[in-house]
């Protein structure tokens, strides 16, 4: 299940979007390479990579293959006045 902080759908509106996408960034370290995900607030150009859903009129595009918990919840961050949409419930083994 999806969730989506009702200040997300604010925050895109604001940014006169409706979606965001998560993929992943693999960083490069000498013990091993850990995954990040990286959120967007386009559409991704490769829709075939991405699983589709649209939750409260938002559309989440999520990379084909990621782990996901049970639920998956969106929240808007703000640090030092920068606002960003953090994403929690994906799995990176």
């Amino acid at each position: 299940m999806i969730h989506i902080d009702p200040k997300v759908v604010d925050y895109l509106k604001h940014k006169h979007s409706h979606c965001i996408t998560i993929k992943t960034v693999e960083g490069k370290g000498c013990c091993g390479i850990p995954v990040e995900p990286q959120i967007e607030i386009k559409e991704p150009k490769n829709l075939e990579r991405f699983d589709h859903f649209e939750v409260d009129n938002v559309d989440i595009y999520l990379k084909k293959g990621l782990a996901v918990d049970e639920h998956l919840y969106f929240k808007l961050s703000s640090i030092l006045g920068l606002k960003s949409i953090k994403v929690t419930g994906l799995n990176f083994i």
